[in-house]
């Protein structure tokens, strides 16, 4: 396998007969705000997929989503995860303001999250 991948041999995206996707499809599902189970339902596909594809996990010779990252929950951009960081407001309101767990508005501000904001 790796023999086949260093020497460009292996068969990437829909270029695999068992691909139910385009590559297309696989980037209208990392740029969609829609959650994964629409989106597996839609392309009938498992949620899991849908996921592996949004983190980079699969498909990676596609280019990542438009915004670099969303969470899991599909509640939180980049520019959100941003506005959080440099706020100055007290963490529970952030969560209420944002929609989100006070633990996860602290897990942001330690760079535990959105990591590649604090760089």
């Amino acid at each position: 396998m790796d023999d086949m991948k260093s020497k460009g041999r292996s068969i990437k995206g829909e270029t695999n007969a068992n691909s139910k996707l385009t590559d297309k499809d696989v980037l209208d599902i990392r740029n969609s705000d829609e959650p994964n189970k629409t989106l597996a339902e839609k392309y009938n596909i498992g949620s899991s997929t849908v996921s592996d594809i949004r983190s980079g996990t699969t498909w990676k010779h596609l280019p990542p989503r438009k915004d670099k990252y969303i969470s899991p929950m599909f509640k939180l951009t980049d520019q959100k995860a941003l506005e959080i960081l440099n706020s100055n407001e007290s963490n529970i309101d952030l969560a209420q303001k944002y929609g989100v767990s006070i633990s996860q508005i602290t897990r942001i501000k330690r760079g535990e999250r959105w990591r590649h904001l604090h760089e």
